[in-house]
Formats: structure tokens, C-alpha cells, sequence
């Protein structure tokens, strides 16, 4: 008897998950080349509904800083926020590449804010350190701000303008974030 409800429990959620795969990429009809790309077949496009939006605030302990806001760490610049997680490999080649490109980047006037998800101070600052990681990180240790960002897996990049509007999301930093940035 437990086999037979075992297996009819197994079959609920393989059916489950394909119907809901079904209703979600045929019926939305999202071309395959928006929602993977080729080379990596990682996710590059996602929709959110922030997208067009005011970017929620927050206040958080920093690795480094204490307490900080988004309004505080843009500082009325555009600004590249990265949802990541230490034990996330795909974060970890992102963050690599963040921190090299970092001088780059703020050159522009684009500010980098990190902002890691479930883990605690000591965690991420070991992580941080043992990487060379240069870059401060916000800490979302219960994961409230990330549900207010519909953050759905990491990496997660939002690109938030000037005035503090959510211009993209997407799960690897696209090539011309300083030209969505700047609105062209």
C-alpha cells in the first residue's frame, strides 16, 4: 500500500511540474532565444514586475559598514545590485568578474551593490576575504528583501538608474548595462 501512494505521490509532481512547465513557456509564448542563451544556457532574461518601478529601499547591515539603504549606497547614481549567495557557483564566477571589473564600472558612475541571501556575517565576510573580494556586501540573512525583490534564484542582477528605477533584471550582467543604465 505505502508503494502505491508512493508512486502516486511521485507521478503528482512530475505531472505538476510539467503541466506548469507547459502553461508557463507555450502558453506565455516566450521565444527560447529570450528566455536562453546558446553559449552558456544560462537565463538571461526575466520578467519582473519592478521592471519600470521605483526600486524598493531597505535597510540592512553591510559587512562592512553597519546599517545601510539603497538610497544611501546609490548616492543619486545608477547602480548594478547583485543578489548572490556564496555557495552558488554561477554567483561566485559573477561576483569574480564584478570585482575585477569594479574600477571599470564605477568609472562610468555606476555604483556595485552586493547583496547576499540566507547567510551571516561571518559567512560572507570569511568568503569575501578568502576570494580577495574587494566589494562590500549586504546581508538579507532572513531573505525579506529578496522576496520583495521576486527574486526567484541567484544570480540575480538589477539594473537600477539615477532616479532609482528598475531598468532590467536579469541573471547575468548584460554586456551593455551602462547603455541600459543611461536610458539609451
Amino acid at each position: 500500500m505505502k508503494k502505491v501512494i508512493l508512486g502516486i505521490v511521485i507521478f503528482l509532481i512530475f505531472a505538476g511540474s510539467g503541466i506548469a512547465g507547459y502553461f508557463y513557456f507555450f502558453k506565455k509564448k516566450i521565444p527560447v532565444e529570450q528566455v536562453l542563451r546558446e553559449d552558456t544556457m544560462d537565463y538571461i532574461h526575466m520578467e519582473n514586475p519592478l521592471i519600470g518601478q521605483q526600486a524598493p529601499d531597505f535597510f540592512l547591515e553591510s559587512v562592512k559598514n553597519g546599517k545601510v539603504s539603497l538610497a544611501k549606497l546609490r548616492d543619486g547614481q545608477g547602480a548594478i545590485v547583485f543578489f548572490w549567495a556564496t555557495w552558488c557557483p554561477h554567483c561566485r564566477r559573477q561576483l569574480g568578474e564584478l570585482n575585477t571589473q569594479a574600477a571599470e564600472i564605477e568609472k562610468k558612475g555606476i555604483k556595485i551593490i552586493l547583496i547576499d541571501i540566507g547567510e551571516n556575517a561571518r559567512q560572507v565576510s570569511s568568503y569575501l576575504e578568502k576570494q580577495g573580494i574587494n566589494l562590500d556586501a549586504v546581508l538579507d540573512e532572513n531573505s525579506s528583501l529578496s522576496d520583495s525583490y521576486g527574486i526567484v534564484g541567484v544570480p540575480t542582477f538589477y539594473l537600477i538608474d539615477k532616479k532609482g528605477v528598475v531598468k532590467a533584471v536579469e541573471h547575468a550582467l548584460p554586456e551593455n548595462y551602462a547603455k541600459i543604465l543611461s536610458g539609451g
